[in-house]
């Protein structure tokens, strides 16, 4: 035992240290970040736009621990529009990434998404700070507590590499990207979603839901189902998620080259995620090197209605 916090100890130690680690401007750039104990805030000006949580969270009594999320994400208006450790799903969290299935020779090796068993260690953060945008580039290893190595310790099963690039913010819209790498680290690794008839797993805000949000997407309204629906390249959610009766919205753009694209959307009116799925209920290999995955999502937070003429302008972007 006494082996295994010390493991957890180093790595905590890694983790701390890497907060520290190194920056790069070019030219006069208007953003920013602080480094704390747990994790990176992202300013642009004076204004805070999010957190990126490097050091594991947890419930009080110390369930649901989880690393390697965004939260709080702010708002054109300042409005904190994300959510931690609700009480309908303790697990969610901010803007996430997950997948219930983890699987190695075939046997799931805890749930990524539901945070047991799992542990994410953030090491090498790197920003880079340019004068239209900022990048934050983590590597992360996942491990889980059901797969030891031969000390008897959690053996790394998965390296992550994901850049989130945050654009100048325009006087209506704010673009926020996000660039998911996955590769094996074991042989015959697989990930997949829940293995009921919904799926769900992958790119999932949880988002400070408003009274009545609109759906909509390229081809107009959408209507959330139980099940996932087919919705196109993007989806919108509009509502007044601030104090005021202004109205705003969050959009999730997916990127062509996804594997899976276009990817169904599981969507909640409330209570819950929003979620571009892949790859579905039956996990798919992940395989090393450039044979794992490459995820690319794009999110939009904006002033007033939907705007398909603008979304669909910056999903094109977004495609290029």
């Amino acid at each position: 035992m006494w082996h295994f916090r010390l493991f957890v100890t180093v790595l905590v130690l890694i983790a701390l240290t890497s907060l520290a680690s190194s920056e790069r401007v070019y030219g006069k750039s208007p953003f920013s970040v602080k480094r704390d104990s747990d994790g990176i805030w992202c300013y642009e000006g004076e204004d805070a736009i999010y957190f990126y949580q490097v050091i594991h969270k947890a419930t009080a009594n110390g369930t649901h621990r989880r690393a390697n999320y965004i939260h709080p994400l702010l708002d054109l208006d300042g409005n904190i529009i994300t959510e931690d450790f609700p009480e309908d799903h303790l697990h969610h969290r901010g803007i996430f990434w997950a997948w219930h299935q983890v699987r190695v020779n075939g046997e799931n090796i805890g749930d990524n998404w539901e945070c047991k068993e799992f542990n994410w260690h953030v090491v090498d953060p790197l920003v880079t700070r340019r004068t239209k945008s900022v990048d934050l580039l983590v590597n992360v290893t996942w491990s889980s507590s059901l797969l030891l190595d031969e000390d008897k310790n959690p053996a790394p099963i998965i390296h992550e590499q994901t850049r989130i690039r945050l654009h100048t913010t325009r006087s209506m819209y704010r673009v926020l990207d996000f660039k998911i790498q996955l590769q094996a680290i074991k042989p015959n690794v697989s990930i997949g979603g829940s293995e009921d008839d919904k799926g769900y797993g992958g790119f999932s805000p949880r988002l400070r839901m408003p009274v009545d949000p609109v759906f909509t997407g390229p081809s107009g309204n959408v209507e959330p189902q139980r099940t996932a629906v087919a919705a196109g390249q993007w989806i919108d959610i509009v509502g007044q998620f601030g104090p005021d009766d202004q109205t705003s919205g969050v959009t999730i753009i997916t990127h062509p080259d996804n594997p899976g694209y276009p990817e169904p959307w599981i969507l909640r009116k409330s209570g819950s995620m929003q979620n571009a799925m892949f790859p579905g209920r039956h996990a798919v290999p992940l395989g090393k090197g450039d044979e794992g995955f490459t995820l690319r999502y794009r999110l939009v937070t904006h002033r007033g209605g939907t705007n398909t003429a603008l979304l669909n302008r910056l999903a094109r972007q977004f495609a290029k």
